[in-house]
């Protein structure tokens, strides 16, 4: 590093950060009268050749200050320098640290978060018939790979009205998968709610979980259309007519 006026860290192979490796790489190189680096040559890599392209790319791009001899600008050769790659430390001019492994952003408990496809709630014909409405609130875990299991109610009104509907609704839902650090969690216990009829206030008007009275599976394909470019995440295609009871 003596005399070094300008160094570029080697970038990380794709390879390396997806195996999360470490080791270091050694070379030799000159540094002519003019400050230029040449002649780089790999003398020691472990992993083999898991960074040899990416350090002699980094040290073309280096320079330095003017070496003098007698008064003279002159040349240095065989300068011997040792990258090193792997877990923690400060990225420097000759280490490398892995990237932090990746996090899911958002709350894991929240039942939107990571949403990847619902089916648009769907009133039930008779209940929207005499404008009855009702909410239900269900538990129920996603798996690793972003499934729906164990759906449990948890309350309903009006009591079991809603419930199959509901339920039907939330087998449908699929899942993103929520890493932290990198590996996939399970989200245990999760809880969402259901309206259908008159939302409450306060309540999300979102179509994966609201039903208005006039959402039976009698709607156009334009009305359907519309709500889903105004809501992401709704899965594209017409509700089924066997969503709720009739």
């Amino acid at each position: 590093m003596w005399q070094n006026s300008a160094c570029v860290n080697p970038m990380m192979p794709r390879l390396v950060i997806k195996k999360r490796l470490t080791g270091h790489t050694s070379a030799l190189f000159d540094i002519t009268d003019d400050g230029k680096v040449k002649n780089i040559r790999i003398t020691d890599s472990e992993p083999k050749g898991a960074m040899d392209g990416a350090v002699k790319r980094a040290l073309k791009r280096w320079s330095y200050f003017l070496y003098f001899e007698d008064g003279y600008a002159a040349p240095r050769k065989d300068v011997p320098i040792t990258f090193t790659f792997g877990e923690g430390g400060d990225a420097t001019c000759t280490h490398i640290p892995l990237p932090e492994l990746p996090s899911t952003a958002g709350d894991p408990v929240d039942p939107y978060v990571q949403l990847k496809q619902c089916t648009m709630l769907v009133m039930q014909q008779k209940e929207a018939r005499k404008e009855i409405s009702g909410s239900v609130t269900l538990r129920y875990d996603i798996s690793k790979d972003g499934k729906v299991e164990n759906i449990q109610v948890v309350k309903s009104t009006p009591e079991g009205v809603f419930d199959d509907n509901a339920q039907r609704a939330l087998e449908r839902w699929k899942y993103h998968e929520f890493k932290i650090a990198g590996e996939p969690i399970e989200r245990p216990d999760m809880q969402v709610d259901f309206f259908f009829g008159a939302l409450p206030d306060g309540a999300s008007d979102n179509r994966c979980g609201y039903a208005p009275w006039d959402a039976t599976n009698v709607i156009t394909a334009m009305e359907f259309e519309e709500e889903r470019q105004q809501k992401p995440g709704v899965k594209v295609g017409r509700p089924s007519p066997s969503h709720g009871k009739n």
